[in-house]
Parts: C-alpha cells; structure tokens; sequence
C-alpha cells in the first residue's frame, strides 16, 4: 500500500480548520464508514481505523481530494460538496 504524506496532511489540516461545507462532508462520509463492515472501531473516535487501506476515518474524512474510500463508497456525497476544478478537491 502506498502512502502519500501530503494527501494525510491536508487531512488532518482541514479537519482543525474546516469549513461549513467541508464539515458537512466529513458527517456524510463518517455516516457511511458508520454502517461500512471494512470499518474496524466506531467512526466518530480516533482509533476508527479502516481495514482496507488503514487509514483513521475520522481524519480521512476531511480529506479534500475525491474518490479516497477504498471501496468506492463516498461517491454520492462528493458529487454534492466537491466542486469540479482541476484539482477536484473541495473549495
């Protein structure tokens, strides 16, 4: 597996300055990993870790970048809250 320290980062930084749309993303996205059986823990705590890639949703729900649950499972509030540009990361 490999892992990109910038897309972690941008993470964990918008996760402690995030905006209103960025938060709402975020509860959506801890809503599916909620009900997700790949999901190890409870989502809203820290040690909700994800046994696909290993990451700690409640940190990797913030992350800016599009298509980053393992199982393709975030589609639907993506489309909503992550504004098409280049970069396809949220505004």
């Amino acid at each position: 597996m490999k892992i990109d320290i910038f897309k972690i980062g941008s993470a964990i930084l918008t996760r402690f300055n995030p905006t209103p749309d960025q938060i709402e993303l975020a509860k959506a996205r801890l809503e599916i990993c909620s009900t997700c059986p790949s999901l190890r823990g409870k989502a809203t705590e820290e040690s909700g870790q994800c046994k696909l890639c290993g990451c700690f949703v409640k940190s990797k729900a913030f992350t800016p970048q599009k298509n980053q649950c393992p199982d393709g499972k975030w589609s639907l509030p993506e489309d909503k809250y992550i504004k098409y540009k280049q970069k396809k990361t949220l505004i």
